[in-house]
């Protein structure tokens, strides 16, 4: 009998996770978020596609590499069900959706978001664990903040500053995502900037970098942004632990940063100039970047000066004194620079609230103003609108919308021209306009399992509320929520992913023993026998395997493609359409619901001169695509001018112009045709179609 006891004991006992599982999740979400920031946010198909791969086979590689000892905190699961439920709803939002590709994209998207919440959940459940996983990602972040500050000493560093209307974007594509990932990075790196846990050097280290993610927000010129980040901050410090050490660190972060963020804006215009041949001037350049080195310097010196100073207020009169005359001489060494400068600073504002002349300029579809820091000072947005657009088509699709990611289609038509939006920027309207109430409700199941789990580890597990790790980490995901409510960081992953690892450090952390027990000497006994951690079944793991080798044969497929159309797109402009046929058809058949194969197959069959040929593909594309303005003025040239099929041409092209009514282009085109309609009527001449010059 006890032999037999000793056997099911050890077939019963939780076996301790292999190394290399512990980190193996984190570390790989984390270097898909660093791919995802270097190719535009990940915000294109052709980028989020091989990161879908990747978070996929990462999980399978997770749950392979922990196979006897799969662990997931037990507050995750109603969290996890809900994500995997916005997952099914928008992959089965194709089958009514108006653009079906644009659908199986957004369920691209949101399986990345899925896949990366699960394998950062499977890491170890230990404060060393979630520690040095934010000291990652804090990692990560500065280095994308430097390289985005590197594009105000060189914008060659950043190809696309030279549409940026003088605002930072990085390596994320995107101003506003850019300042997103910026407060959810400042959050945590206050408290390692703090905290007593680490090293005096590592705090003085993550001091520079709060000073530089600050002075990266504040270049992206992003109001929303920096509210929140100022909201966040003052969150923080309401419920840090270490108050005191928290506002020392944000002294000698703030003030270097904020010194020099003023002086290039009122003595370097160019750092902030945009438009066609404006680029920084490189003797600003130069003085930028020796001025950035030394204000990150003297933020070090700040900083070891204050690590002198207590973390907390002592209840010594000696000590109250010291420190209520550290902070005289930082209040009277403020108020003497303001003085000073005082007359700088008002006619600086005052030029900047006068200024009404906002000069706006046109690149690619992409509207910029050129207003530069005095943006900052105004309140003019058109977000509003968009939500008016949004809210709009859910009133017409109340139930289930017009199908996951087609929001630009319904922009389009009911914008009133207040600029070209593919995003309606918020994540609530977004579901409600693209996936109906359903999709809505689901949303708000998982926002509230989220909410709820997370908050009621506060209440079961008292020692978090004192833990400043817990709450830094809080406060930035809340930030991004606040944020996308406002934004469309939902279709940017490489500023959803991080909200995904800071909710599954959240949830690990819960999930961890208390410091103190665990490092007691039944660590291992009270570690393995946590009623907060769920050893997921065999069944489940071989289900999530399973899903994982199909989802990357088809993101494998959709990805091989979106490749083979831009192949074949070159060789159509090449010339070869032989070789532009044979490879559109390759991609066609590995996603029958894109359009692009079947545009590149009807310009080869014009190419050809087989115009039935090319009208008959060309209408395929349009019932695909049946909200897409440019389907319709194709097909439309290729039947007025190519077929003399005057009146469906006139047919099509009315629908171009109604499916983006405030684009000019459909309605030149549209009078063009009407006239040469005249013309040929009269004549028995067609016109020559329009973008053929008349060059002898």
């Amino acid at each position: 009998m006890q032999l037999i006891s000793q056997i099911h004991d050890m077939a019963t006992e939780p076996k301790k996770m292999p190394p290399a599982s512990k980190w193996l999740g984190t570390v790989g979400v984390l270097a898909v978020f660093t791919y995802l920031a270097a190719r535009d946010g990940g915000y294109f198909s052709i980028n989020f596609y091989p990161a879908a791969i990747a978070s996929w086979t990462i999980l399978g590689l997770v749950i392979l590499a922990a196979w006897d000892d799969l662990r997931l905190p037990k507050a995750a699961r109603p969290a996890v069900l809900s994500l995997v439920a916005i997952a099914l709803w928008t992959g089965l939002s194709f089958m009514w959706s108006i653009s079906p590709n644009l659908s199986l994209q957004e369920f691209t998207r949101v399986s990345i978001y899925l896949a990366c919440f699960v394998a950062v959940l499977l890491g170890s459940a230990s404060v060393k664990s979630v520690r040095y996983s934010t000291v990652l990602f804090v990692f990560i972040t500065t280095a994308l903040a430097a390289f985005a500050v590197l594009a105000r000493i060189n914008p060659d560093i950043s190809i696309d500053y030279v549409y940026a209307g003088g605002r930072l974007m990085g390596s994320i594509g995107y101003w506003n995502g850019l300042a997103a990932l910026m407060v959810m990075g400042i959050i945590p790196c206050l408290w390692l900037a703090s905290t007593a846990q680490v090293t005096r050097l590592t705090r003085t280290v993550f001091s520079c970098a709060l000073s530089l993610l600050g002075l990266t927000l504040f270049f992206t010129l992003s109001r929303g942004g920096i509210a929140i980040c100022l909201a966040s901050i003052v969150l923080y410090l309401s419920l840090a632990p270490d108050r005191l050490a928290s506002i020392l660190s944000l002294f000698s972060s703030v003030l270097p940063a904020g010194l020099l963020a003023w002086y290039s804006a009122t003595t370097m215009p160019s750092l902030q100039a945009s438009g066609d041949g404006i680029a920084i001037d490189a003797a600003e350049g130069r003085r930028f970047a020796i001025l950035l080195v030394v204000a990150l310097l003297a933020c070090a010196a700040i900083k070891y000066a204050t690590l002198l100073l207590p973390s907390r207020v002592p209840k010594t009169r000696g000590g109250l004194a010291f420190i209520l005359a550290f902070w005289v001489i930082a209040v009277i060494g403020i108020a003497g620079v303001t003085i000073v400068q005082w007359g700088a600073i008002s006619e600086k504002l005052s030029y900047w609230r006068s200024k009404s002349d906002v000069q706006v300029w046109q690149y690619d579809e992409v509207s910029v103003d050129a207003r530069g820091v005095e943006r900052l000072a105004s309140t003019s947005d058109n977000r509003t609108e968009f939500w008016r657009i949004g809210l709009a088509n859910f009133r017409q699709h109340p139930l289930a919308g017009t199908g996951a990611g087609t929001y630009r289609f319904i922009n389009m038509r009911m914008q009133s021209g207040e600029g070209l939006a593919r995003d309606p920027h918020s994540i609530w309207v977004r579901f409600l306009t693209d996936q109906g109430i359903v999709g809505f409700v689901i949303l708000l199941a998982f926002m509230a399992s989220l909410g709820f789990a997370i908050f009621s580890q506060l209440r079961t597990r008292p020692w978090l509320r004192g833990n400043g790790l817990y709450i830094s980490l809080l406060i930035a995901a809340l930030a991004w929520i606040a944020d996308t409510s406002i934004e469309w960081n939902w279709a940017l992953p490489a500023v959803s992913v991080p909200f995904f690892v800071l909710c599954g450090l959240l949830f690990r952390l819960g999930a961890a023993p208390e410091p103190g027990i665990e490092s007691g000497s039944n660590s291992l006994a009270d570690s393995n026998n946590l009623p907060v951690l769920y050893l997921i079944p065999v069944w489940l793991r071989m289900m999530v395997i399973t899903l994982a080798m199909a989802l990357t044969v088809i993101f494998m497929a959709f990805l091989a493609s979106r490749i083979l159309s831009d192949r074949a797109q070159n060789s159509l402009s090449y010339g070869d359409l032989a070789d532009a046929e044979t490879t559109a058809r390759r991609a066609k058949k590995l996603n029958p619901y894109s359009v692009d194969p079947l545009q590149v197959l009807a310009h080869a069959a014009v190419g050809r001169g087989d115009y039935m040929e090319a009208r008959s593909i060309m209408q395929s594309a349009v019932g695909r695509e049946p909200e897409r303005s440019s389907l319709y003025e194709e097909l439309a040239q290729l039947e007025f001018y190519d077929l003399q099929d005057i009146e469906p041409a006139i047919i099509h092209m009315t629908d171009a112009v109604d499916r983006d009514p405030q684009n000019d282009s459909p309605h030149i085109q549209l009078h063009r045709m009407l006239s040469d309609a005249v013309t040929y009527q009269k004549t028995g001449l067609m016109p020559e179609p329009p973008g053929i010059k008349e060059t002898t």
